[in-house]
């Protein structure tokens, strides 16, 4: 009995010792070799560039005009801040202008975006205007500061020359480049924003975020200083900002003249003349009426031509 149970503990032992090899074999082994995929290239975003705010006032602090603006010395009238506030004071005289140009450091811009928020406080008459000034010469020019481009706008702005795009002439003359009339009045005591947009010879002038002159500029005026004048009006301006104009203006629609090449097209181009003068046959191909309220024909002079149901019923 003693061997059985010597027997049966030597084969116990070896089991257990069997065992325990196993689990350390099982300990020791590694799966198969994977290698981590590499890391995907950072590829940097691209910087994009944000314009610079060159200037960004709004008077609250000022007490008085800043040193390094620069006033014509010819000013008809006064510059000056109150109550937070600019004021351009022309009413002294209805032509000769009230200016005042921001520091001689801007005179090296080209490319930029003037921002005015103004209203008109008193006018000597409908036709008077205050302007935003850009591109301007140095004030060793002579006269100072002329050459300059400007945007013109006057009390009336509802007239046909309510807004202009004009270059003040070395001769103190005005060339008006470009003139349109806007959909109501700046009037008085009404806060307006007015804008600027200058980019190589290409120019956009806004009343109220609206496009109202959109021009090439002719001159070979590749960059100048910036200011504010006033003519026969009092202007009250509470904002200026003027920032970099990063991307061109677009190409604005230019007028194609058309030619009339007698080709059987329906709805070709065509010639329209107004019914006040005798059309001839071989210059338009339309003539033009008014209707009045009777449907009458009425040429442009208001005078009855005949009725529009006689004038269907000619087949001529």
């Amino acid at each position: 009995m003693k061997r059985v149970y010597l027997y049966s503990a030597i084969l116990l032992c070896l089991n257990l010792a069997a065992c325990s090899d196993d689990d350390d074999q099982n300990n020791n082994v590694t799966g198969p070799n994977i290698t981590s995929p590499a890391p995907e290239p950072t590829i940097p975003e691209e910087v994009v560039p944000v314009p610079e705010v060159y200037l960004d006032e709004n008077f609250d602090q000022l007490k008085a005009l800043p040193d390094t603006w620069m006033l014509p010395k010819n000013n008809a009238g006064q510059v000056y801040i109150e109550d937070g506030d600019l004021f351009l004071d022309g009413r002294a005289n209805d032509t000769s202008m009230t200016s005042v140009l921001l520091p001689a450091e801007y005179q090296q811009l080209r490319n930029y975006r003037i921002d005015l928020e103004f209203s008109y406080v008193e006018a000597n008459n409908d036709g008077r205007w205050a302007s935003i000034m850009y591109r301007a010469a140095d004030e060793y020019a002579e006269p100072a500061f002329s050459p300059y481009y400007q945007f013109a706008m006057r009390k009336q702005t509802t007239g046909s020359s309510g807004l202009e795009l004009s270059l003040r002439m070395p001769t103190n003359t005005w060339n008006v480049l470009q003139k349109s009339a806007h959909s109501e009045d700046i009037g008085l005591n009404t806060v307006h924003k007015a804008t600027v947009i200058v980019h190589g010879n290409r120019v956009r002038h806004y009343l109220d975020d609206q496009l109202v002159l959109d021009s090439s500029l002719p001159y070979n005026l590749d960059q100048g200083g910036i200011g504010l004048s006033s003519a026969g009006l009092l202007m009250k301006v509470s904002h200026l900002k003027v920032t970099e104009q990063l991307d061109a203006l677009p190409q604005f629609n230019k007028m194609t003249e058309l030619l009339d090449q007698g080709l059987p097209v329906a709805m070709a181009p065509t010639l329209i003349q107004s019914a006040s003068t005798v059309a001839s046959p071989n210059s338009v191909a339309h003539v033009a009426y008014r209707l009045d309220s009777a449907l009458n024909l009425m040429n442009d002079k208001q005078q009855t031509v005949m009725s529009l149901t006689a004038y269907l019923q000619d087949t001529q």
